[in-house]
């Protein structure tokens, strides 16, 4: 379990985002199966979970196993609005703590990863995120997400329903790092192919 020394620090929460559409997938991603037997979303939660405290919250409305139905779900704040909907419902679902965030399209992300993040962590700054050296800004997921940056992410939400606008302005401590597998989200069939190709 991972506990923060630093008593200023909020709290730190997990979440899966578990609303999308899976167009371009063409089927639910979350049932969509690793090669050790555990569902996209599962090995998500898993890997959350043994990270943090509390269990994961699941943001959004998509249909989960029975394994998971234990788990705390809330509704996207809008509809139709993307991943911003998903955060805003996590912040305000309990507005005293951070929000680790991630997507469940993400099968290789890995505990050593998400710790390094959760390590880089800086409560002064509204959001902590990666940023791969040849990309021109942050990654929006996976990415932890203070409580003071929720009035700006709702604000947005009304708009673009862009994570990267809504705190473009703001202070977003960016932590830099290769990419890799564990970093790499599944779309497509074809990525999805390849991605189990080289597991």
């Amino acid at each position: 379990m991972n506990s923060n020394a630093e008593t200023s620090f909020p709290p730190l929460r997990g979440a899966v985002l578990i609303g999308g559409e899976s167009r371009r997938m063409g089927r639910d991603k979350l049932g969509l199966l690793r090669p050790d037997g555990l569902t996209f979303l599962e090995g998500t939660v898993k890997t959350l979970s043994a990270l943090l405290s509390s269990p994961p919250l699941l943001l959004g409305e998509g249909e989960v196993p029975v394994s998971l139905a234990r788990y705390p779900r809330v509704p996207d704040a809008l509809r139709k609005r993307g991943p911003l909907g998903g955060i805003v419902a996590a912040l305000e679902n309990d507005r005293l703590s951070a929000w680790l965030v991630v997507p469940c399209d993400m099968p290789g992300l890995d505990e050593a990863t998400l710790a390094r993040l959760i390590g880089e962590r800086d409560p002064a700054c509204w959001a902590t995120a990666f940023r791969f050296p040849d990309a021109p800004k942050w990654e929006p997921f996976p990415a932890i997400f203070e409580p003071a940056a929720l009035p700006a992410l709702r604000a947005e939400l009304a708009h673009s329903g862009s994570v990267l606008c809504a705190l473009e302005e703001r202070k977003v401590k960016q932590a830099p790092i290769p990419r890799s597998p564990a970093l790499r989200d599944v779309d497509t069939p074809q990525e999805l192919e390849e991605w189990l190709r080289k597991r």
